[in-house]
């Protein structure tokens, strides 16, 4: 299961922006995930709610953003958006091709943070 892998990257990531920093919490980490990536959503966040436990990730939101596949027509001389990943053709001609444009993203877009700025006082940051 590589998402638990996924997930400790993402946990680290975000643990290294947040170093020497007792002041700040996580809210939400953003992440784009394409089609083809072989990221199954759910196990990923399975993962995520387990690795960030104990950390000041706990309790984050993960925040996915779905990419489709798209392909390159070299035919058409246009891109396409395909609605599956069983038939790599061009949905205007049907020709086949193998020029993937967008599909195989897994990016971390976004982090969400608290910053206690007084005892009292709070602040909504975000960085991407």
């Amino acid at each position: 299961m590589h998402e638990l892998s996924i997930a400790s990257s993402l946990i680290g990531l975000a643990r290294e922006y947040l170093e020497g920093s007792d002041f700040i919490k996580v809210t939400e980490i953003h992440v784009a995930i394409g089609a083809l990536s072989c990221v199954h959503e759910d196990s990923l966040r399975f993962c995520f709610d387990i690795v960030a436990e104990g950390t000041p990730i706990e309790g984050a939101k993960l925040v996915i953003r779905h990419i489709p596949v798209k392909v390159f027509c070299d035919r058409c001389s246009d891109e396409f958006s395909l609605e599956g990943i069983q038939s790599l053709r061009c949905p205007q001609c049907g020709t086949p091709t193998g020029n993937i444009r967008h599909g195989h993203e897994l990016d971390l877009e976004k982090i969400e943070i608290v910053e206690i700025v007084r005892d009292s006082e709070c602040r909504l940051t975000s960085h991407g």
